[in-house]
Parts: C-alpha cells; sequence; structure tokens
C-alpha cells in the first residue's frame, strides 16, 4: 500500500525531509499522482538541502541519466555531488555509483584507485554488489595504487564516523 499523498505533502510542506522523499518517490512513480520527473526532483532538492543520504541518492541517480533519464537532462557533475553527499554519509549505493562515475570518468577525472576507494566502502557497508565487483577490481591496481587506495579508505572511514557524530 503506498503511503496517503495528501499526508505526506501536507508534512512535506511543513518542511519534513523524510515526507519530502516519499512525494518525490509518489511523482517519480506516478502513484496516486500523475507521473512527473520534475516535481520529483523538486521534492528531493528540498529534502537532500537538508541533508537526506536517500533523497541525494535519487537526485544521483537523475542527473546521472538513471530512472529512464527521459524528462532530466542528463548532468554528471551534478551526479558526482549529490552522490558524493550521499555517500560521504555513509550510504552504500551512493559510494558504489560514486565508484562507478570514478571509474568510467563521468563527472570526474578517470581515477581507477578513487573508484576502488567508493567501491571498498560500499563493500565495507554490505553492499553485495561492491562486494564482488571489489574482488574483481582489487587486481586491476598496481601495489602503490592499492596502497594508496588503502590509506585513503581510512582516511574517509575516519571522516565519515566524525561527521556521523556531530
Amino acid at each position: 500500500m503506498s503511503p496517503d499523498f495528501k499526508t505526506e505533502l501536507k508534512a512535506a510542506e511543513q518542511g519534513d525531509a523524510n515526507s519530502q522523499v516519499i512525494v518525490g518517490c509518489l511523482y517519480d512513480d506516478g502513484e496516486g499522482v500523475p507521473r512527473d520527473s520534475a516535481e520529483a526532483m523538486k521534492w528531493w532538492h528540498k529534502a537532500a538541502e537538508q541533508g537526506n543520504a536517500e533523497a541525494q541518492l535519487y537526485l544521483g541517480v537523475m542527473y546521472g541519466g538513471g530512472d529512464d533519464g527521459e524528462d532530466v537532462a542528463a548532468d554528471h557533475t551534478e551526479a558526482v555531488k549529490w552522490y558524493r553527499k550521499a555517500a560521504e554519509q555513509g550510504n552504500a549505493q551512493a559510494q558504489l555509483s560514486l565508484g562507478g562515475m570514478y571509474f568510467c570518468g563521468e563527472g570526474v577525472p578517470k581515477d581507477e584507485t578513487e573508484a576502488y576507494v567508493w567501491v571498498a566502502m560500499a563493500a565495507a557497508n554490505g553492499h553485495e554488489d561492491a562486494k564482488y565487483i571489489l574482488s574483481a577490481a582489487r587486481d586491476t591496481l598496481a601495489p602503490g595504487q592499492l596502497a594508496a587506495a588503502d590509506q585513503r579508505i581510512l582516511e574517509l572511514t575516519t571522516e565519515i564516523k566524525i561527521s556521523q557524530q556531530t
């Protein structure tokens, strides 16, 4: 059963970030309202600006050309921006997606070491696909790249823990 649109909209209009995410999803899926990607993006932006990692992930997906991308022009730089915000809050899907952006050089310079770092972070957060990708990617990095990646993972892990405590 889908959430009640009117109830969620009222809470969203009052600034509730979780309700803003739900309203965005209802518009994106066309549940109880006509499908409207622009309206979905509007609500996700409101929630994302409040620091909601789920909304940040959804914006990354939309700007990355996901969700069929028919109504939203791809903007890989924006996708990276939103993936990073969610990834830095520990969102495993955003971490994996950000790793993919680095691997392909979309929205950021191609950087296999940084790609590995973010995939490793996603794997550490329990993302099953990331665990599989990580085992294959580990063999492609030179020893120096691996050492740099391990150091960066340690730094990021510390940064993310500290930001989650404040």
